[in-house]
């Protein structure tokens, strides 16, 4: 192209020169030029005329120069002379190479502009740079797609220059046409090439770094500048040292920038240095391929980070142009490398030093690796067992080896996830121990076990913790003896046998060690299990050996008499009991009596659960101990329902106070020097919804024993404060009176002075006017606490009294510290006073004493005259009982108030 081009020149010189030789072409060519405006309506008869001689001037100059002529006929490339004073600046000549190239013959192009060229596919843009250039009588080159007269398209390099005059008119321009259709279709080839080229280096992963000859960057891929912290532009240009965090690198080293030689280096490298800037200018020296996998780049931000690089050389024609690297960041591989290393370490040293015996079992060759410390654990060296497996299996305890070997072959068919068995192995001096196996499968690609390897841990320890404590599961710590579950399961078993066979006879015996508690309480609870375990040992001479013996906790113990054949035998054993019990046992210093309260119930298959049968001995036992103590009973149906009576009755009690079923009565104590009513006793009734009246005696002690005494005597205490308030205000004319309110040992206790308080604060009644009744027994359970309790009840100005005196335990040196106001002696002392002399002697001493406390004397259950003569005689301060009233209603007892107690109307009591 470069050749014609100069073709394209001297031929413009050349017709320069023949139209400046050509004075009538000059003019004719001028003169449009000049005067174009002028004669803008200029005939085409005119125009046509100067074409024609412009036509012949062009051949004639032609035919004059041979040379010319020669050129533009053999010229590859089309050319073309177009006449710009013409309209349309039509085409007055073309060479033969461009009819060739464009398909159209000299009478289809002669007369028209280039444009008929043009097509669909053209480029606009194109068209209008040519346009200006031509506008501006300026030469230009550019890229046309154009089409032929065939209509196919092809792609046309067009170079069009400006011929001017001497007087520098434009009088033509001459084209140089190109068919570039191969060379754009190789353009376009390479673009693709060099697109998908550069979207592969752009997408790699690893880091690609072009450098030229002098070691400066000449390309970066993305994926190298992320890793480097930099844009890619910013590394065009930049010195590979730029990148390098050890300025004595190996890279250095291999294209020639090292600032010293490697045996000059440095043997520790400061990895946070800054790059060097004294490097020299870089210079290829070997032009070889390097692989490094220990070199160290420095981001932009300063971090370093670890890479392997390959550097290629790039050579042309037998020269050196530069270097391509390929690097990654290693960072994660180094670490697992190091983990890797580490974790080979700690493996070789878990192996030396864990406690567990390793084994390693090669499947394909049969191979097994013990480890020392396995070989250890069965007190072998290491050169005294060998490496197949019946070294293990043979010494697997006959029992276990089966289930071993079955959970092996079941891990290694792939049915169980893991191996893990225990087992007893036989040690080398002939005892088992207990060990505990475990191992995993390593499998080929078919899923078929390669290998097999795990560990082995001594467990004989645990083995024998866990017998212990499935002993202690079921024993009892203290005796020894079995415990409520083992002797639960024990009678489930009996029972299925009674069920299974109907000659089949057992008996369960419930055992209750008498006044234990205060044997307990007295002497210690450690003296207490001292004589529990002496206990036990007893009871287990008085059985045979298929018998059992349970403790069920605190001083319950249950015996299980298996396969007797009539009800005598077990009670023949309680008997038995009863004699082993009656001699005393001898604890350190002590000796200590004892009994036990049995109750007996014989198991048949009438029996559905163990429970039941359990509950029954128990419920004979509680009537044994109701009966005396040290003594047996045999359960019976009444038993049981008698029992589910109180049940019910407890039910019922739970909801009385709700439905207020409960009533208070009223008996009046009356004075033994003017018979007059000096206060009423406050007694509980229970009118059941059902049953009618219920006597306190029935179920007080159940309200004792489920602790529903205290809501209930809170009840009591609350309604006769205001019973007696209200009486106060509508007999203002008697003496004051005083209502006495008896006390339960549950509500005795520090809280009872707050509860008082508020209850006389609520019904306005005042303290003086009401009496509490305790018992011996609750002062008596804890004097200490008691004394100061009924001192602060004292302080509100209370009365206070003791009941049924005489019938409980009472200690006469506590009796004179307790701030009591009244002694009542217990009807059991009155009802013979009249008819037994001793009574009499019990009931003086009494009073006498009481005299000597400066205390009053009421006694209960006066029911004749004769005992209430009696007790005046004594001088007895006050009595009550049904010969003055039975216990009233509330309305009788308003209507005793109103009138002359009748007893005060008969003349023989006047004159006692």
């Amino acid at each position: 192209m470069s050749g014609e081009l100069a073709d394209l020149t001297n031929l413009v010189s050349r017709l320069q020169r023949s139209s400046n030789e050509n004075t009538a072409l000059q003019h004719a060519w001028a003169t449009p030029q000049a005067n174009s405006t002028a004669e803008a309506s200029a005939s085409h008869t005119e125009a046509d005329s100067l074409n024609l001689d412009l036509l012949q001037i062009l051949q004639q100059t032609l035919q004059e120069n041979e040379w010319l002529k020669l050129v533009l006929a053999h010229m590859l490339h089309g050319v073309v002379i177009t006449d710009p004073n013409q309209p349309d600046n039509p085409i007055i000549f073309a060479n033969a190479a461009f009819y060739r190239m464009t398909g159209y013959t000299e009478a289809e192009v002669i007369g028209r502009n280039c444009r008929f060229l043009s097509g669909a596919g053209t480029d606009p843009e194109a068209i209008a740079t040519l346009r200006e250039a031509i506008a501006q009588q300026r030469p230009v080159t550019c890229s046309l797609l154009n089409y032929r007269k065939d209509g196919t398209p092809f792609w046309n390099e067009v170079v069009i220059n400006p011929v001017f005059d001497q007087s520098g008119h434009l009088i033509y321009f001459v084209g140089l046409q190109s068919d570039i259709t191969a060379r754009k279709h190789i353009e376009g080839e390479l673009e693709r090439l060099r697109h998908r080229n550069e979207l592969i280096l752009n997408s790699a992963g690893e880091g690609i770094y072009g450098l030229d000859q002098h070691g400066k960057t000449t390309f970066v891929n993305p994926a190298a500048a992320r890793m480097l912290g930099w844009q890619v532009d910013e590394l065009i240009g930049q010195p590979i040292s730029t990148i390098l965090a050890d300025p004595q690198s190996a890279m250095l080293e291999a294209i020639g920038l090292a600032t010293g030689s490697m045996t000059e280096r440095a043997s520790h490298i400061d990895l946070n240095a800054a790059p060097s800037a004294s490097a020299p200018t870089p210079c290829f020296q070997d032009g070889q391929i390097h692989h490094a996998n220990g070199e160290v780049f420095r981001r932009k931000d300063g971090t370093i980070f670890p890479v392997e690089y390959i550097s290629t050389p790039i050579w042309e024609n037998g020269q050196l142009l530069g270097t391509v690297i390929l690097f990654q960041d290693i960072t994660d591989r180094k670490r697992s490398e190091e983990a890797l290393r580490d974790s080979e370490e700690r493996y070789a040293l878990a192996v030396q030093g864990a406690n567990d015996g390793i084994w390693d079992w090669n499947v394909k060759t049969g191979e097994v690796y013990y480890s020392p410390r396995w070989k250890a654990m069965l007190g072998y060296a290491e050169d005294e067992i060998g490496n197949t497996l019946e070294e293990w299996v043979s010494r697997v305890h006959p029992d276990d080896r089966y289930w071993m070997q079955r959970e092996l072959e079941a891990h290694l068919n792939g049915l169980t996830p893991h191996f893990e068995h225990e087992h007893r192995v036989r040690h080398r001096n002939g005892s088992y121990r207990w060990f505990l196996s475990r191992g995993l499968a390593v499998r080929d690609t078919l899923g078929k076990a390669t290998r097999l390897a795990g560990s082995q841990t001594d467990i004989t320890g645990r083995k024998h913790v866990e017998e212990q404590l499935l002993h202690d599961a079921f024993h009892d710590v203290l005796t020894g003896l079995p415990n409520r579950a083992l002797l639960m399961d024990r009678l489930r078993q009996s029972l299925e046998l009674a069920r299974k066979d109907s000659d089949y006879l057992f008996a369960v015996l419930f055992l209750d060690i008498d006044r234990f508690k205060l044997l307990n309480d007295s002497l210690g609870h450690m003296t207490g299990d001292c004589l529990l375990v002496a206990i036990a040992q007893r009871l287990a001479v008085c059985l045979r050996p298929g018998d059992t013996i349970a403790r069920l906790g605190g001083d319950e113990f249950v015996i299980l008499l298996d396969r007797i054949s009539a009800l005598s035998n077990a009670t023949a054993v309680a008997d038995r009991i009863q004699r082993e019990l009656s001699v005393p046992f001898k604890l350190a210093e002590h000796e200590i009596f004892t009994s036990a309260s049995i109750g007996i119930a014989l198991g048949t298959a009438d029996y559905e659960w163990s429970e039941d049968l359990l509950r029954d001995a128990d419920t004979a036992m509680y009537r044994a101990k109701a009966h005396g103590k040290a003594r047996y009973e045999v359960f019976d149906r009444g038993m049981h329902l008698r029992a589910v009576a109180l049940l019910q009755l407890e039910n019922d009690l739970r909801r009385a106070l709700d439905r207020q079923e409960f009533r208070l009565c009223y008996q009046p104590i009356v004075s033994l020097r003017d018979l007059r009513i000096l206060g009423f006793e406050a007694l509980i009734r229970w009118h059941h919804s059902e049953r009618g009246v219920i006597s306190p005696t029935e179920f007080i002690p159940i309200a004792e024993e489920t602790g529903l005494i205290v809501p209930i005597g809170h009840w009591a205490l609350y309604e006769a404060c205001r019973q007696m308030q209200d009486w106060h205000q509508r007999f203002p004319m008697l003496p004051p009176l005083m209502v006495q309110v008896n006390v339960s040992g549950k509500q005795f206790s520090s809280s009872l002075v707050e509860e008082i308080e508020q209850i006389l604060v609520q019904t306005r009644l005042r303290p003086n006017q009401l009496k509490l009744e305790l018992t011996e027994s609750i002062l008596m359970e804890n004097a200490e606490q008691a004394v100061s309790i009924l001192k602060n009840l004292k302080h509100l100005g209370l009365q206070l009294s003791i009941d049924d005196f005489g019938t409980g335990y009472s200690s006469l040196s506590y009796l004179h510290r307790f701030p009591i106001d009244t002694l009542k002696v217990d009807r059991s002392f009155i009802n013979k006073l009249d008819s037994d002399g001793e009574q009499l002697a019990i009931v003086r001493t009494i009073m006498t004493l009481a005299w000597n406390l400066g205390i009053d004397v009421v006694a209960e259950g006066v029911e004749t005259g004769k005992q209430l003569a009696q007790l005046k005689s004594l001088q007895c301060d006050a009595a009550q009982g049904y010969f003055f009233a039975a216990p009233l209603d509330p309305i009788k007892a308003e209507q005793l108030l109103s009138g002359e107690p009748p007893w005060r109307q008969q003349k023989s009591l006047a004159s006692l």
